[in-house]
């Protein structure tokens, strides 16, 4: 039975995971809002009900019903499952410019997988963020877009795909010296 003091606590414990997440999905990283998330549970409260009430196992992530939580439903696999609150989580993984994400070692590709974080709207989704971000570099400089696409806004939050953007601008594709051309 649903109780007020439920909801009360599901909504607190929302506030503070879509704090501590910077309004990030945990796993494809889309932007998220209070009314459209899911309390996850890393691992599964019918495999592991010892971990249902564990802070530590639990993350926001998107309502999208062609991924993440809703793609991975119960699976977890100690060895084949990169966990979004791993300290070397980012490692895992990369990106290509078309908007596509993979994975640098099994498990990696496995989490893709199970997450279907290849989802063509997802992809579709990453690489119009990246295209942005290099228009927002040719005319207004790198600078830009690491203040407008990797800082946190007023509220703490991140854009979208951060992460992607992160992986991007460490290699260099916002480098202003990249637009300039002979006059």
């Amino acid at each position: 039975m649903k109780t007020v003091e439920g909801h009360q606590v599901k909504d607190s414990l929302r506030k503070y995971l879509m704090a501590e997440q910077k309004g990030l999905c945990c796993y494809c990283c889309r932007s998220l809002t209070m009314d459209r998330t899911h309390i996850e549970h890393l691992k599964a409260r019918s495999s592991y009900p010892e971990k249902s009430m564990d802070y530590h196992n639990m993350t926001l992530s998107c309502n999208s019903r062609r991924t993440c939580d809703i793609q991975k439903q119960n699976w977890y696999d100690e060895t084949l499952f990169v966990s979004p609150v791993a300290a070397d989580c980012e490692i895992h993984f990369g990106f290509y410019e078309d908007g596509r994400i993979y994975g640098n070692d099994e498990a990696a590709e496995e989490t893709i997988l199970r997450l279907n974080l290849n989802d063509n709207a997802l992809v579709q989704a990453r690489k119009q963020q990246y295209e942005n971000c290099l228009l927002m570099a040719e005319e207004m400089g790198e600078e830009f877009v690491l203040a407008e696409y990797l800082e946190e806004n007023i509220d703490g939050n991140l854009p979208a795909f951060a992460d992607m953007i992160a992986y991007f601008y460490a290699k260099g594709h916002f480098n202003s010296g990249l637009f300039e051309t002979d006059s």
